[in-house]
């Protein structure tokens, strides 16, 4: 409640403040209004088209309600905003691949010719082509991190498939060694967002 208050205190002196929309946002989703924090989070993208955790939090909230689509365009939204952002980029190759398999081979046959050395990418890659049979789940995610345990990559699909297996300690584990990866260091946001569901 107090910093609910202080959001809403911080946004009455200066309505356009994203920061403050978009933590508001986050505490109206945690209490179950999630159109209202969708609604906060749409202000604060629009009040701060370039801040890219605002991108992120309004995709995320789309894509667990289902809006797969509707995930998609915020994140393009905000890899329009930052071109650089991996974790913007991903989240579009993760759900295009169940939405759209050949614009998610497209994004990410341009990804793997920008940075060869990206396993995550390569691995994504080579699934969607046909050239490597796709991870089943927990097991066949398990397999590749024993064959690749420094893979930061192996280590967030892992996380992904105990997140899908409602095993949120595993999968907070797994996103944390994937964050210690350079290449996948924006995971710490999952690990915040498995800490607080």
């Amino acid at each position: 409640p107090e910093a609910e208050a202080c959001y809403r205190t911080a946004i009455q002196r200066e309505p356009r403040n994203g920061t403050a929309q978009g933590h508001l946002a986050l505490i109206l989703v945690h209490q179950g209004k999630a159109d209202k924090g969708e609604q906060r989070l749409r202000a604060a993208v629009a009040a701060e088209p370039g801040t890219t955790w605002l991108h992120l939090a309004l995709g995320d909230l789309l894509a667990v309600a289902g809006r797969g689509r509707a995930a998609v365009d915020a994140y393009r939204a905000g890899l329009a905003a930052d071109p650089e952002s991996n974790p913007l980029r991903y989240r579009v190759i993760i759900l295009l691949r169940e939405l759209d398999a050949a614009a998610a081979l497209a994004a990410l046959t341009e990804l793997v010719a920008a940075d060869p050395r990206n396993g995550w990418a390569r691995r994504q890659h080579d699934e969607l082509s046909g050239a490597r049979k796709a991870p089943g789940g927990v097991s066949d995610c398990q397999a590749i991190v024993s064959a690749y345990p420094s893979d930061g990559g192996a280590h967030f699909d892992l996380a992904r498939a105990h997140e899908h297996a409602d095993n949120l300690p595993a999968a907070r584990e797994h996103y944390v060694i994937a964050a210690r990866d350079p290449g996948f260091g924006w995971a710490t946001y999952d690990v915040e967002r498995v800490e607080s569901l």
